[in-house]
């Protein structure tokens, strides 16, 4: 999962898991999450493929099982650097009811999204084959979550992203 002081995005390709990590971060702070729509594209990349990539190509040994777990179990795409306004279909906004605690959602579309036919990279995210990496890459893509959203399912692949943690627009 992404965090503030990366350059990648964490989304998901389970619109569900997106949705429960709003929802129980809503319940940790009180303050509202979101879960964004999101058309995929070739900048979203396999986290779980990346991470292989990136210990393969640095001498790193292999990733821990548990961050191969964690990446799996989200089953995590990162976006590298941004999301454009373009890609984002509608938001989800989680709340809390002041009084109950129950969860409450508010949805809103985007004027500003293309509906366009666009796939996540089938391939690994390679920019860091070129600098010198000294310790666990793990840390390139971890963090808390911040934020939820998903992606526009593809139906002809198996692979959509419907998810994302971090965005910040």
């Amino acid at each position: 999962m992404g965090s503030r002081d990366s350059a990648f995005i964490a989304t998901t390709t389970d619109d569900e898991r997106a949705t429960e990590l709003a929802v129980m971060r809503s319940m940790v702070e009180n303050r509202p999450y979101y879960v964004y729509r999101i058309r995929a594209n070739y900048n979203i990349f396999n986290a779980v493929e990346t991470l292989v990539h990136i210990w393969q190509v640095h001498g790193i040994d292999t990733p821990p099982d548990d961050v191969i777990g964690l990446a799996m179990m989200d089953y995590e795409y990162s976006a590298y650097q941004r999301i454009d306004r373009e890609q984002v279909e509608s938001v989800v906004t989680v709340t809390r009811d002041p009084g109950t605690g129950v969860p409450i959602f508010t949805g809103h579309s985007n004027a500003n999204f293309i509906n366009r036919d666009t796939h996540a990279s089938l391939q690994p995210f390679t920019l860091s084959d070129r600098f010198s990496i000294s310790n666990e890459p793990a840390f390139l893509i971890s963090g808390p979550p911040v934020m939820a959203a998903q992606f526009e399912p593809d139906n002809n692949r198996t692979d959509h992203v419907v998810g994302c943690f971090s965005c910040i627009f």
